[in-house]
Formats: structure tokens, C-alpha cells, sequence
């Protein structure tokens, strides 16, 4: 049974941000949804996350941009999203534009927590998130994949 939920960071400036989160009866998005507040409607930068769940794969569809304003809230995002039962997460960076060197070390730092014998993989990386992560080196770290598909058939 495939559940799915959507999160989100919406980042205005240093100390303004807001996460929401559409995920009932989860402790943590009751835990960020209180979190919530109103602000204006301009967004300087935004990442929303969505979330698929399927025979104990997590899969993380991020959509925006990673960099230093956001990157700590899309670790705790995630790591929240985390379950003891999963045995792999799929960061599918399909929609994502931008990835910083922050953003980097949040994945560096996942991909760690998904050592064997749990697995970690990224998909759908665009032209430019693709040439940050060959020139970082991340490709010889992370598997990456094409699609969301080859991910999860290659698990």
C-alpha cells in the first residue's frame, strides 16, 4: 500500500520560516504543523517535499532549491520522515534547481545514515544539479539514477 503526504520548507530570511505539513496522524507533522505561521506572501526561497512510502522504500520528491537558509530544515524535514522500518530512502531531485554546498553536506550526511544494510540512492538530477555533483565528486559516493523507476528497480 503506497501512502504519500506532502511537507514543506517555505524559507522568508534568517529568522522567518514556516514548515507545514499535510501528513495526519504522523507525530512529527503534528510536531511541524505546530510550528506553522503566517507569512508574508512573498517567498524568497522555497523547497516543498513530497513523500511516498511503498514495501519499506521512502521516497523524498523535492521540489526548489537547497541552500544555506533551508539546508538544516530539509535535514531535520527528512530525517523526521524517517522510519526504523524502512530499508531505503530515494531522494528524487526531479524537480529540485539548485543544490549549495550546504545542501550537499545534508546529503553527504543521509546518505551516511543509509549505510549498509539500508540503501540510499538520488534520481532525477538535472544538467546543473548533475555538474555539482560531479565536480563535489558525489558521484562516486551516491548511486544516482535516471528516473525514479531504475532507482527503485535497482533495490
Amino acid at each position: 500500500m503506497q501512502q504519500r503526504f506532502v511537507q514543506g520548507v517555505q524559507v522568508q530570511n534568517k529568522d522567518m520560516y514556516r514548515i507545514f505539513s499535510a501528513c495526519p496522524g504522523r507525530k512529527w507533522g503534528q510536531r511541524l504543523a505546530i510550528l506553522s505561521g503566517i507569512l508574508e506572501q512573498r517567498t524568497i526561497m522555497s523547497l516543498n517535499i513530497t513523500w511516498e512510502f511503498e514495501d519499506g522504500i521512502r521516497v523524498s520528491m523535492l521540489n526548489g532549491r537547497i541552500d544555506s537558509r533551508n539546508a538544516l530544515l530539509f535535514k531535520e524535514t527528512v530525517v523526521g520522515g524517517i522510519e526504523e522500518g524502512d530499508r531505503a530512502l530515494i531522494l528524487d531531485f526531479t524537480s529540485l534547481d539548485y543544490i549549495s554546498s550546504a545542501g550537499l553536506r545534508v546529503v553527504l550526511e543521509l546518505a551516511k545514515m543509509y549505510s549498509a544494510p539500508k540503501q540510499f540512492s538520488i534520481c532525477g538530477l538535472s544538467s546543473a544539479v548533475q555538474e555539482v555533483f560531479e565536480i563535489s565528486g558525489f558521484t562516486q559516493i551516491i548511486k544516482l539514477h535516471k528516473t525514479l523507476q531504475q532507482a527503485r528497480e535497482s533495490l
